[in-house]
């Protein structure tokens, strides 16, 4: 019984575990694709995706794990510690003060290493940025043989890492040490007070044995308690990430509800200023009017850093301006429903970005039951579509990361 029982609590947790993971990954994703841009400005990437390599699964590993740990030590405790009250209540006093001393120094210990998990998680982070970053510009960095100083900056990285490791280590060893060291003196006044007990023949040898083997038992149970609850708490602290992302809102106004029927396509921007979040002392766009009359093709000259791109980001509502109003047919660009603007105001980047996936998936991105028929009309207005034809898998060839394996062939 006792065998089965354990088994059908490991699966159900082990059932659990999975769920968890599905749900908050993609609770999680599902929270940071709707932030904001200068959100992704301020975050590294690296960050980011080692949010779900590495955090996700950790959390999703300590809660059911320690539930499971908790709950069967947490049982087996009450139950041994009620044999032992019964058998020599004065002795079972005794034993256990390792209880609350013990969730003292685990307390510490717990303070100690999350704030080091924390540092140590933030030191990883920086490691895997600085290594993305170095191989997605190998080119810069072969250009101007910069080589030593890439290998030099990662060796600091590391060397961070190495320091805050040791220090997490020598922490662990200072604390198990007091832990054992509060264990043998608990047990030294157990003897102690026993020796009397049985001296006055207020116990018999036969308790004292008895009540020995369950201070063992209790003991063990204990331990896993101290330590499934501490490592429940370190494992907790490395997803307060997680959680600070989870309760972090977008500080703009996703849209509005308004969508016309019709579209005329009447752009104005009407004394518009604007800076980026990072650099908020050297504006962009100062007091900018201008209007685009439907049906005209405009186009807005200027030398580099003189805001054309911004402009146009305003007019696809990735940034607001921070005075002054965008209009849309004489309608505020906020008051529009965030995909009814996006489908209506299309922008065709001078280097386009490829998804990782099917041409099929590239093409029909943001759209909703695309035709294949509309698929075959925008190839080729595009130009496009003697060259999917000509592939092996046509729609269907994976692209690779940003168009890599169509670049390659």
């Amino acid at each position: 019984t006792s065998v089965l029982f354990s088994g059908c609590r490991g699966s159900f947790f082990m059932l659990l575990k999975a769920r968890l993971h599905k749900n908050l990954s993609l609770r999680l994703f599902s929270h940071l694709v709707h932030q904001d841009l200068d959100f992704f400005q301020g975050t590294p990437a690296a960050e980011l995706s080692a949010q779900f390599s590495l955090e996700v699964p950790r959390v999703c590993m300590s809660v059911p794990m320690g539930a499971n740990q908790l709950l069967r030590s947490l049982v087996m405790s009450l139950v041994v510690g009620t044999f032992m009250v019964g058998l020599a209540p004065g002795l079972a006093l005794l034993a256990f003060l390792e209880v609350p001393f013990g969730i003292a120094i685990h307390r510490i210990q717990s303070a100690r290493k999350q704030a080091l998990q924390q540092s140590m998680m933030e030191a990883s982070a920086r490691t895997a940025a600085g290594v993305q970053e170095s191989v997605a510009t190998i080119e810069t960095i072969r250009i101007f043989s910069a080589e030593k100083e890439e290998e030099e900056q990662h060796r600091c990285n590391l060397a961070k890492e190495l320091k805050l490791k040791e220090q997490m280590e020598l922490e662990l060893a200072f604390f198990t040490l007091a832990h054992r060291m509060l264990q043998l003196f608990i047990r030294v006044l157990v003897l102690f007070r026993s020796h009397q007990q049985l001296r006055d023949s207020y116990i018999t040898p036969g308790v004292l044995v008895t009540f020995l083997l369950y201070q063992d038992r209790i003991g063990s149970h204990v331990q896993v308690l101290l330590h499934g609850f501490n490592a429940f708490l370190t494992n907790a602290a490395a997803g307060q990430k997680i959680w600070e992302y989870l309760d972090r809102k977008p500080t703009g106004n996703l849209g509005g509800t308004r969508e016309p029927p019709e579209l005329q396509g009447h752009v104005t921007f009407q004394k518009v200023s604007f800076t980026y979040p990072g650099n908020p002392e050297h504006p962009v766009l100062k007091d900018v009017t201008f209007e685009v009359r439907s049906g005209e093709v405009t186009a807005l000259a200027g030398p580099n850093g003189s805001g054309k791109s911004t402009a146009v980001a305003l007019l696809e509502r990735l940034w607001d301006p921070g005075s002054g109003t965008v209009l849309l047919d004489g309608i505020p660009l906020p008051e529009y429903e965030h995909q009814y603007l996006h489908r209506k105001v299309v922008l065709v980047e001078q280097d386009p970005l490829l998804f990782s996936g099917t041409i099929r998936e590239n093409v029909v991105l943001g759209l909703d039951h695309c035709k294949e028929s509309e698929l075959q009309e925008a190839a080729t207005a595009a130009g496009a579509m003697d060259f999917i034809q000509g592939l092996e898998q046509g729609w269907d060839t994976e692209v690779g990361e940003h168009g890599g394996r169509l670049a390659a062939g």
